[in-house]
């Protein structure tokens, strides 16, 4: 894999660009904080851009129609970066938490279980972590944690 620095805001400008049309469509509020100053990272921007893909569908996927509310929230906290990506959808049963990163797990009906497994391979390879915190019925929130990369250092 190749890395550069990347600011994550423009990351996840592409990821949401490119869900637009199924938020679009669900008819999603969407609500997106960005710390004021850009967060770089050094990273593989198709493959981090992939694994933001990945949560927003899955987030797009779980919201009713007409009631959902997408929050993305980019920070940076001391020597990291931190997205939050959260919806109010149906929630995930808490004996699936533990299993949301197997390969071929899926609580979804169409659904091949492969979407999470490649999100956490891509967070692990930009030696980052995934975490997921959910109700059901309360919707969920995924919080990636990546390494801040500052000018002048080496990758």
């Amino acid at each position: 894999l190749t890395f550069e620095q990347h600011s994550l805001q423009s990351l996840m400008d592409e990821a949401v660009a490119e869900s637009l049309d199924r938020i679009t469509l669900q008819q999603i509020n969407m609500q997106i904080r960005y710390a004021s100053t850009p967060c770089f990272i050094m990273a593989n921007k198709e493959k981090l851009r992939i694994a933001f893909l990945n949560i927003i569908i899955n987030a797009v996927e779980a919201m009713e129609p007409g009631k959902g509310l997408l929050s993305i929230t980019v920070e940076s906290s001391k020597n990291l970066q931190v997205v939050v990506i959260r919806d109010n959808g149906c929630g995930i049963p808490a004996e699936n938490i533990s299993r949301l990163f197997e390969p071929y797990f899926t609580g979804k009906m169409k659904g091949n279980g492969l979407g999470l497994t490649n999100t956490q391979n891509i967070i692990l390879n930009h030696k980052g972590s995934i975490t997921v915190k959910s109700k059901p019925g309360q919707g969920s929130t995924f919080i990636v944690t990546l390494l801040q990369h500052l000018d002048g250092e080496n990758a």
